[in-house]
């Protein structure tokens, strides 16, 4: 009985994403166990992973991927050890750090590099791929031999009294902390901090967080 009533309360929460003609990249290499708790108290499971390309939550069943609607119904989500929580038409993943929470806001794009040529070298000339056949992605495109790698504009919050803070990068973070300039960027030098990499950026927002 209880299984039945999930599935009517999750009919309304589902679309499936095959409709979305954009890109998606998905934060995690598989679909993981999870549990989303309600705000009327209602906790289930659902196999997840989070589309990092559109910010969306992903649900899988039966072999389909939907998108997880209605964000406003849902208090939070935990899977791979991971906490989100909807904010709008977006999630935001949960980061407990020393010094208070970070907000991370994913923003991930593939960006090209070339394109496969001759003996495996990169090159700025587009070849097509010979044997398309086995080729399925998630992009219903024809697929080339176009190399790409994975960048991030990822947005991190913070509160800083009291105040909801977003920074992309070491500039705008800099400009939250004028009196403490130097040390954070003492620390940058020192801990060779690069801020496009998310677990190197938690650490510095951490630090001037401490200051």
């Amino acid at each position: 009985m209880r299984l039945k009533y999930l599935a009517i309360f999750f009919a309304p929460l589902l679309a499936i994403s095959g409709a979305l003609a954009q890109t998606s990249i998905m934060l995690f290499d598989s679909f993981e166990q999870g549990k989303v708790y309600l705000h009327n108290h209602i906790t289930t499971t659902a196999k997840l992973n989070y589309d990092a390309a559109n910010s969306k939550m992903i649900y899988q069943l039966d072999g389909n991927e939907m998108t997880l609607m209605n964000n406003h119904e849902i208090d939070s989500i935990i899977f791979r050890d991971s906490k989100f929580i909807p904010h709008g038409n977006i999630y935001l993943e949960v980061v407990n750090e020393s010094k208070g929470d970070i907000f991370i806001n994913w923003k991930l794009k593939e960006k090209p590099k070339g394109y496969q040529g001759a003996m495996g070298l990169t090159t700025q000339a587009k070849v097509e791929s010979i044997d398309l056949s086995h080729i399925t992605t998630k992009k219903n495109e024809i697929s080339t031999a176009e190399i790409t790698e994975l960048s991030n504009n990822n947005e991190y919050w913070f509160y800083q009294q009291g105040k909801l803070i977003k920074c992309r990068n070491e500039r705008q973070l800099l400009k939250q902390f004028p009196q403490y300039r130097d040390q954070i960027r003492e620390f940058i030098k020192q801990e060779n901090i690069n801020f496009k990499n998310p677990a190197d950026a938690i650490r510095l927002i951490n630090h001037a967080l401490g200051l």
